[in-house]
């Protein structure tokens, strides 16, 4: 029993010590979706950069998505392509619906000289309009079907419906991207994932940081008519490249979230940043 005895107080710190660590957990309101082999991944391509991984990562992208797609650097840098290659007239409108988006979306439509026209919701529990000629004018010329929050509409006649009245139709699914699976993903709707409508003239897909299986930065546009995507490509041919260390840095930053993510590690972190006496809303 004597030799025992200085085990226990020990053992009861240690206990005393999980029990603190487990009421300091604080899950974060916002983790990535990238798990670690992913990460590892992304430091080799860092590391080990070569055209023949670009070729055949672009190859892999295309046969899990569509033959139309093209990669782009964002969903923005997608969007900005296609509105220079369609060349549209000066003072065309462009349809938002929802009249919901981010404000660098409204300020690439007004750098081609277009006017976005935003849709207000039909109800607060409804996002889409059940019908566009209300809303439709002589300068009408785009359409721009943004899916919000994470959800998909079922949207595929409201596209038709913009189709023959002669309008382009680009659908935004940066915040809706379910993944091209043979699984189902959502109840038997989409069988194959959630990649836009296959109605749609063109397709956005985000892969930044915060979005759904990031890939740390990143868009796919997939465009439809090979006209239209010759010239976009044509076009991103001409851009700068996004520098190594600028991909590195964000490597490493979401290296750093996915540890400090750990609700322990994220606990201890928000207590040490009240015990300096500021703001952990602020810090992060």
């Amino acid at each position: 029993v004597a030799t025992s005895a200085p085990f226990a107080p020990r053992l009861v710190a240690f206990m005393l010590a999980l029990a603190a660590l487990r009421a300091m957990r604080l899950y974060p309101r916002k983790t990535i979706d990238i798990g670690w082999a992913d990460l590892l991944a992304a430091f080799r391509f860092v590391l080990f950069p070569s055209s023949k991984t670009r070729a055949s990562v672009e190859a892999t992208i295309g046969r899990l998505t569509s033959d139309h797609a093209i990669p782009c650097l964002s969903a923005r840098t997608g969007a900005d392509l296609i509105f220079a290659s369609l060349n549209l007239p000066k003072g065309s409108e462009v349809l938002v619906v929802p009249g919901i988006t981010i404000p660098s979306m409204l300020e690439i439509m007004r750098s081609h000289g277009l006017r976005p026209v935003g849709v207000d919701l039909p109800s607060h529990g409804r996002l889409l309009i059940s019908d566009l000629k209300p809303f439709i004018t002589a300068e009408t010329r785009v359409l721009v079907l943004t899916h919000l929050f994470g959800t998909v509409y079922d949207a595929g006649s409201l596209i038709r419906e913009a189709k023959e009245l002669g309008i382009f139709v680009i659908e935004d699914c940066a915040q809706a991207f379910l993944g091209a699976s043979a699984k189902p993903k959502v109840g038997d709707r989409w069988k194959k994932g959630f990649c836009g409508h296959d109605e749609a003239n063109a397709v956005l897909l985000s892969f930044g940081l915060m979005k759904t299986m990031t890939a740390l930065g990143g868009a796919v546009c997939l465009v439809r008519d090979q006209v239209l995507r010759n010239a976009v490509q044509e076009m991103q041919a001409a851009y700068p490249t996004r520098p190594t260390s600028q991909f590195l840095k964000v490597t490493l930053k979401a290296l750093l979230i996915k540890m400090v993510g750990n609700p322990f590690l994220w606990g201890i972190f928000a207590a040490l940043v009240s015990a300096f006496g500021c703001d952990f809303d602020e810090v992060i």
